[in-house]
């Protein structure tokens, strides 16, 4: 059991510089053929290599220190290729809770970003882990981070859940989390009506995680 966050992140530095080959061959775990399937792999491999614990629970990956592990795609400028996912958005009475009672903030409390070769030129097997840093929010980032998670939290609470865009919060946002379209939760309208969404989880913008990783 890892003792504390120092030890965790030393632990992740002596994965800086390995293929994603070189790290699955030490983890006893075969590359996927193809790229289309390999969505989460990498991420998948990380957890291992490091011992994360939660697995799909909703508490940090490391819930012993409270260190979030995420894993994070840069392309050949060392830009994020994609938003970060960092939880479910809860549908039903979830807004008894203060933004400090929510998993967005147990979520990103302390973050240890692990950032990852992803330019498509570069075959899977062959992209390298570059070097992990512990994050935590500054106390202005907290502040844009509450303010995205109450105004869209506050929409799902009002039943306007099919008003919600992507284009909504600075540093937050809400985007469909789903295999297919015919995956269901329910919900409520804006009347109170139980109705049938797809499901949705909280994200952070590239705009946001590409400033971390640039500061860190």
């Amino acid at each position: 059991m890892l003792k504390d966050k120092n030890e965790l992140l030393q632990l992740s530095q002596q994965l800086n510089g390995l293929s994603l080959w070189q790290l699955a061959g030490l983890c006893g775990v075969t590359v996927p053929d193809s790229q289309r399937r390999a969505k989460g792999w990498a991420g998948q491999l990380i957890e291992q290599a490091l011992g994360a614990t939660a697995g799909s629970l909703p508490i940090a990956d490391f819930p012993d220190i409270g260190v979030e592990l995420k894993t994070i795609p840069l392309d050949v400028n060392g830009k994020p290729r994609e938003s970060t996912y960092i939880c479910v958005l809860p549908m039903r009475q979830q807004y008894q809770v203060s933004f400090e009672q929510s998993v967005v903030y147990q979520k990103l409390h302390c973050v240890l970003w692990v950032p990852i070769e992803a330019t498509p030129a570069i075959p899977l097997a062959e992209r390298r882990i570059l070097k992990p840093r512990l994050w935590s929010p500054t106390d202005a980032q907290w502040s844009v981070l509450k303010a995205d998670w109450q105004e869209l939290t506050d929409m799902v609470a009002l039943g306007e859940i099919a008003n919600i865009r992507a284009s909504l919060g600075e540093y937050l946002h809400i985007r469909p989390k789903a295999a297919s379209a015919r995956s269901l939760t329910a919900s409520v309208n804006a009347v109170g009506e139980p109705i049938l969404t797809l499901p949705r989880g909280f994200y952070l913008r590239t705009s946001f995680t590409g400033q971390i990783i640039r500061e860190n």
